[in-house]
């Protein structure tokens, strides 16, 4: 007779095996193919064994970040709210800022990038802000100034636009000057990123 001493721990914060005996449902499946991008659920329901096992499927071709928040400066990210847009997308451009840069420092960690020029310039974009590219998320908003692009040139070309295009903006004030820093962030991506690259952010 087979006999088990424990099926894990109690929660799966605390399951140093929960990977040797995860079950992959139908709600793991369409969240890895991004079916789905969000999974709600009461305590226990787990979803923080779907966070686990989506950390642990990073790959050569997948990229997953984990967040967490139960320590985030959110006092500091309320500061960069757009005062200008309707209340329901007043974060916006603040939350698409911190996952584009996170984004990015998973592709700077990979060798193999489409366009060595541009990845230059994203590291040199967020070496400039944050002082290192391994920087914890919960630091993102801890400045009181950020260093954003000005306006995005037609004749895109890599590092060289953050030469000419940049401009300081006080962090209170990000969130109606976010545009061209993250439109220059989507293109230097899509240059940067190899085709088959693709990003699982799981977050909790």
């Amino acid at each position: 007779m087979l006999e088990i001493a424990t099926f894990g721990a109690i929660d799966a914060e605390s399951d140093e095996r929960l990977g040797e005996y995860f079950v992959t449902t139908p709600t793991y499946e369409r969240l890895v193919k991004q079916q789905r991008y969000v999974a709600l659920g009461r305590k226990g329901s787990g979803k923080t064994a779907l966070y686990r096992e989506l950390l642990d499927s990073a790959n050569a071709e997948t990229f997953v970040t984990g967040l967490g928040f139960a320590d985030y400066p959110w006092g500091a990210h309320n500061e960069t709210g757009n005062a200008q847009a309707s209340p329901g997308e007043r974060y916006l451009a603040s939350w698409r800022f911190l996952i584009l840069v996170e984004l990015a420092k998973q592709v700077l960690r990979d060798e193999a990038v489409r366009d060595r020029e541009v990845a230059a310039g994203l590291r040199d974009f967020i070496e400039k802000t944050w002082g290192r590219v391994d920087f914890s998320h919960r630091d993102f908003y801890g400045k009181k100034e950020y260093e954003l692009v000005g306006e995005v040139k037609p004749q895109f070309s890599g590092a060289s636009l953050f030469s000419i295009g940049r401009r300081r903006v006080e962090r209170q004030k990000m969130g109606e000057a976010l545009a061209a820093t993250l439109s220059w962030l989507e293109e230097a991506l899509a240059r940067t990123m190899l085709p088959e690259h693709k990003l699982l952010r799981s977050v909790r």
